[in-house]
């Protein structure tokens, strides 16, 4: 019996997760993937169990095709993990191929993202259905799934709580204490329209943050406003780091940071941020973020601030960020949040005691 990942690229954030089950499973794992330029998130080499078939290429209409990944050698009681999006047409074809030759195939995706709208979220739920068990991100979309579910589901079905790798942070992060830190917040993430960036930048005109320092990481350089970069700069207390993925230096300047704060769909650098201790701030309307808000925590990890509106947004934080003995026990509370339930370490655990489940 094999394990078989198949994924369109290998981000550099899920080596971790990858290199645990390796050491798991042995030489009968492996990642079929294709290579590409993901910038900064690109894998510095190739690993023994990471299999490169081909380049994806746009087949027209959305669409995605991975070269040779059809033609992939399979073996009956091969258990082949599937990344879950209907615009891979290849994936649905070798989906076909492994069931027919005797294996098992599980459907590894979101359940819903901030984007989901109801006509793809209903063809993966149907495309769902060839595979012997699924995995999602997070265990909150595993109980929404079930909860809306008219029929009972007897596939085994996993929340695996995506997270990141949390041992170069703890080597690095500084103990948080909100009364010795300045009024500094923290954007982890890309200047994206995605992340509602400009809101953000909106609340700064507010006198109520006249004494906040933003500091970024990771903005885009396609994004307009790096033209105004030095006028917003001149305007506001701003520094920008730009794409760092160095943990000590991301961790120099997250140890400043009282909070952090990200006005848009948020996903794992949620996950970063609180493996820092940082309680975090974050727009109301939680079905616009992806799946890894079920870390948060409203009052528990942070505050929330209505959506899309830059007043609102200045107002809580303005309020938040002086409450320090609250954000001490927030800071606590997301440390404990990451360190038992979203981290890969724990992710590896779960997916290991479900393939054994699944034999």
């Amino acid at each position: 019996m094999r394990i078989l990942f198949v994924q369109p690229s290998i981000p550099i954030y899920r080596l971790p997760f990858f290199i645990n089950l390796a050491s798991n499973f042995g030489s009968s794992f492996s990642v079929l993937y294709s290579k590409g330029d993901m910038g900064a998130l690109t894998p510095p080499h190739q690993y023994s169990w990471s299999k490169c078939i081909g380049k994806a290429v746009n087949i027209g209409f959305g669409f995605f095709w991975q070269n040779n990944l059809v033609r992939s050698k399979v073996q009956k009681n091969d258990i082949v993990i599937i990344s879950g999006n209907p615009r891979y047409i290849s994936s649905i074809i070798f989906v076909i191929k492994v069931k027919l030759l005797g294996g098992k195939v599980i459907w590894w995706s979101h359940y819903r993202s901030s984007t989901s709208k109801k006509l793809r979220m209903n063809l993966r739920i149907k495309l769902m259905k060839i595979a012997n068990g699924i995995v999602f991100y997070t265990q909150n979309e595993v109980n929404e799934y079930l909860y809306k579910r008219k029929e009972k589901e007897s596939r085994p079905i996993l929340g695996l709580n995506n997270g990141i790798d949390v041992k170069p942070i703890k080597d690095f992060r500084k103990k948080y204490n909100a009364n010795l830190r300045e009024f500094e917040i923290l954007f982890l993430g890309r200047t994206s329209e995605k992340s509602d960036f400009n809101i953000l930048l909106d609340s700064l005109n507010y006198l109520d943050l006249k004494d906040v320092t933003l500091n970024v990481i990771g903005n885009d350089d396609n994004y307009s406003f790096n033209n105004d970069k030095i006028n917003f700069t001149n305007r506001y207390k701003i520094n920008w780091y730009g794409k760092l993925i160095d943990e000590q230096e991301i961790s120099k300047v997250a140890n400043r940071c009282r909070l952090f704060v990200y006005p848009g769909a948020v996903g794992l650098s949620l996950i970063h941020a609180m493996a820092y201790g940082l309680p975090c701030l974050v727009h109301s309307d939680l079905m616009k973020h992806m799946p890894e808000i079920a870390a948060f925590k409203i009052g528990i990890t942070g505050s929330t601030f209505k959506q899309n509106n830059s007043k609102s947004l200045a107002n809580i934080l303005s309020e938040m960020i002086t409450k320090t003995k609250v954000l001490n026990e927030m800071s606590k509370n997301c440390l404990n949040i990451v360190e038992n339930e979203f981290n890969t370490e724990s992710m590896a655990k779960k997916f290991v005691s479900f393939i054994k489940e699944l034999k």
